[in-house]
């Protein structure tokens, strides 16, 4: 209605300025203006119509709907050829992908992209892509429809973009989207099938830049939350029980009965590999439940394809445990109170949280998203520092966590940082932490996890480039548009039919930071 004002307005003033001997009653009296006005709007506004000038005007990526045939399940796929096609018509990005880029990012320079990446291309030329996995609640009923439109979304970026373009929520893009019911009604084999074809087919038949250069795609790895990464690979969704860690066979009994002469044994790792786990899911053994559908994607090592991700296992877990743990420690020695905590707290403008309680701390888990986490553990120790002695065991626990931090969420990769000392480190925190919670820590699962980050730090050339704290926040697009749409009959494709007219828009007219400050 407002366009259709505005179109109005616009109109009559068309005619005063080219007929002038036109008075205002007499345009009313002859031109019926909200007649004229439907009949040319009733055309344009269809949705046919609409896609039809975004496809040639801003090259608009369409989803794709595929049925189950028997179950009758929707997903709702996007190209990645097409989506490539149009990213490429933008100047700015295209010299990314014809441009060499072993600067771009620590991955180039990795061990894992010189055994497992480099071979697959010729002279180190390809499109290089990372995926994202996880699952989101797009509305939040209550009762047993709580997952009722749960979604799972699978996103991508380009690594041949440099790393200040990576961490960009304009260039990151969506693959895959279907309701979490999808996977119990067909498979999860049946929702990822064309995004493992379409890789495929980018990677042996190539991608056209132009007509003298064509590239092969290759989907490099997968992050995302560990509970996401072990349906992918087709593991156990349980962490309770069982098969816990995708790195290696350990069991969480193992965990559970860790005492103080054998802390050593957390660091000795019996290592699953590509062929085990092949093996293991086609008889369906330690811990696999299903084959995983990447096993269909030929050319990739499913040892070192979902690599650890730091937001979900530190700044959401092992960082809640050590803050909790210094502030228990500092109200038993100090008698401080919950309101002296929530004033410290307060002096931070950075970031503003809400209220702590008892029941926060010594549940080890403090209100605050993984943003947040790293504004506090940047003045936590300006705020509480003066409660302790510089030899006390607690303290020294957060100063070896620090240095812990320095290391893995460095944007640049230190190849001297020395794989014992790095153990050495997780080590003695780990001590402290299983001292003081009497062997039986909140998080085990993901302070395991940990004890694989000195061997993975130098096999992946840092950590950082990994992680998912930029594509999480592509949530919040897909939950905005599904509150403004309110279309709950088909969510996935309202979703990703708005998602891709917004990233249409973006690409057609984006132009890297850099170029934007010369203009």
């Amino acid at each position: 209605s407002q366009f259709a004002h505005d179109y109005l307005c616009l109109f009559e003033q068309f005619l005063k300025e080219e007929y002038p001997s036109f008075s205002k009653n007499l345009i009313n009296n002859q031109f019926n203006m909200q007649e004229m006005i439907d009949i040319s709007l009733e055309f344009l506004l269809t949705d046919s119509k609409v896609f039809d000038i975004l496809k040639h005007q801003y090259n608009l990526v369409q989803p794709i709907e595929i049925v189950h045939p028997e179950t009758g399940s929707k997903i709702q796929y996007i190209p990645i050829a097409e989506m490539l096609a149009s990213i490429i018509k933008n100047e700015h990005l295209m010299k990314f992908f014809v441009e060499p880029c072993i600067n771009n990012c620590n991955f180039f320079t990795s061990t894992y992209f010189k055994e497992c990446i480099s071979s697959l291309v010729t002279s180190d030329s390809g499109i290089f892509l990372k995926l994202y996995s996880d699952e989101i609640e797009v509305c939040n009923p209550i009762g047993s429809a709580k997952t009722k439109h749960k979604l799972c979304v699978i996103y991508y970026s380009i690594l041949n973009f440099p790393e200040y373009l990576n961490s960009s929520l304009e260039l990151s893009f969506l693959s895959t989207i279907f309701s979490e019911s999808t996977i119990k009604k067909a498979s999860l084999q049946f929702c990822l099938s064309p995004l493992i074809a379409e890789l495929n087919d980018l990677y042996y038949k190539e991608f056209e830049i132009n007509t003298s250069l064509t590239l092969p795609v290759v989907a490099c790895f997968m992050t995302g939350d560990n509970l996401s990464m072990h349906q992918m690979l087709g593991l156990q969704k349980c962490f309770s029980s069982g098969y816990i860690c995708r790195f290696c066979y350990k069991e969480y009994r193992q965990l559970c009965s860790i005492d103080i002469q054998c802390l050593d044994k957390l660091f000795q790792f019996n290592y699953r590999t590509h062929l085990s786990n092949i093996n293991d899911s086609q008889q369906l053994n330690n811990g696999f439940v299903r084959n995983s559908a990447f096993e269909g994607l030929s050319y990739i090592d499913l040892q070192y394809f979902f690599p650890p991700d730091i937001m979900h296992d530190d700044l959401e877990g092992f960082s809640h445990l050590v803050v909790c743990l210094v502030l228990l420690n500092a109200m038993e020695k100090n008698h401080i109170s919950m309101e002296f905590i929530n004033e410290q707290f307060s002096k931070i403008y950075d970031v503003s949280l809400p209220k702590l309680s008892k029941y926060n701390i010594k549940n080890f888990h403090l209100p605050c998203t993984a943003s947040q986490m790293i504004v506090i553990l940047q003045y936590f120790g300006l705020l509480f520092g003066d409660l302790f002695d510089y030899d006390d065991d607690i303290w020294i626990l957060f100063c070896n966590h620090k240095l812990f931090l320095n290391i893995i969420l460095s944007p640049y990769y230190d190849k001297d940082v020395d794989i014992d000392y790095f153990k050495f480190l997780v080590a003695v925190q780990l001590e402290t932490i299983y001292k003081y919670t009497d062997f039986n820590p909140k998080y085990k699962c993901k302070l395991h996890y940990i004890c694989h980050y000195p061997e993975l730090y130098h096999y992946f050339s840092g950590l950082r480039y990994l992680w998912c704290m930029r594509s999480e926040a592509q949530h919040q697009v897909i939950k905005n548009i599904s509150r403004q749409c309110k279309n709950y009959n088909n969510v996935a494709f309202t979703c990703a039919k708005n998602f891709q007219i917004q990233k249409a828009l973006v690409v057609t007219h984006f132009m890297p930071h850099d170029l934007k400050e010369a203009v």
